[in-house]
């Protein structure tokens, strides 16, 4: 593990103020590397005692040290590209985003929740705002395989439907930041049918990573980009259709939702 993976990983326990130091050096390590403490600093708007107090947290004595595993670890990192074209930036930031999330995979979970979704009478999917947009993805497209799948639109429902689930059923929950306490509320009480929960998210000890049985785990947008207004999804994205490809091998799905596309043509030539 680099020092760009570390500070990703403690990312969640930093203070604010610190925050803004790791996000300096996980989107601009190339940069980082060439500064000194005052001119970093002032980059990330925060006192030098911050940035010292940083570093230690990052396990380097000094910020000199921290220069240094900063520059092993940037060896093969190409400059960014700022000056870029917008679409080009846009490009950049997506492939960031989907190379991110590609890395942190784990075959051998994804086979496990495949097999989750193919084995539960029901599979319930929760997620709020953005999330909530995915998980109805998501859920449509098991429906559309012949599975039964839920996705609740509310924190309330997703409470009502925590409280009916049964010990086969199981729990998908997508929060890219794992501390939503509504969503978190729910899961909790569903916790307690002793039912599976996967969970697609950014951090692994987030809440909702620590009472999940199976965790996806997602590239943050931040980490790549926290002054643009892209969508901050494409990670979970990805492992949705990761997920829904590796489902439709099933010739048994592949045929229902072949069904499904020949009765939208259908309608659609009436």
């Amino acid at each position: 593990m680099n020092i760009i993976d570390v500070v990703e990983q403690k990312y969640p326990s930093l203070s604010r103020q610190e925050r803004k130091i790791a996000l300096k050096v996980i989107q601009h390590p190339a940069d980082v590397k060439k500064m000194n403490i005052n001119t970093l600093s002032k980059k990330a708007e925060v006192s030098t005692a911050t940035v010292t107090r940083f570093v230690k947290k990052m396990g380097y004595p000094d910020f000199s040290q921290f220069k240094l595993g900063l520059a092993e670890a940037t060896s093969n990192i190409t400059e960014n590209v700022d000056n870029a074209p917008l679409p080009d930036q846009v490009t950049d930031f997506y492939n960031q985003m989907i190379t991110g999330t590609w890395k942190r995979i784990n075959q051998k979970t994804l086979n496990q929740v495949a097999m989750l979704i193919k084995n539960a009478p029901r599979v319930f999917i929760f997620g709020l705002g953005s999330s909530g947009y995915n998980a109805q993805e998501l859920s449509q497209r098991l429906m559309r395989m012949g599975i039964n799948a839920f996705a609740p639109s509310d924190s309330h429902t997703m409470y009502i439907s925590s409280s009916i689930m049964q010990k086969d059923d199981l729990l998908i929950v997508l929060s890219v930041s794992g501390k939503s306490n509504e969503v978190n509320e729910a899961v909790a009480v569903a916790k307690q049918h002793q039912l599976k929960v996967v969970s697609i998210t950014a951090f692994d000890d987030s809440p909702l990573a620590e009472m999940s049985d199976y965790q996806l785990s997602v590239q943050y947008s931040e980490f790549v980009d926290n002054t643009q207004f892209i969508n901050s999804q494409l990670g979970v994205v990805y492992i949705i259709d990761i997920l829904s490809t590796m489902l439709l091998q099933n010739e048994t799905y592949k045929a229902r939702y072949q069904q499904t596309v020949a009765a939208i043509l259908n309608r659609k030539m009436k």
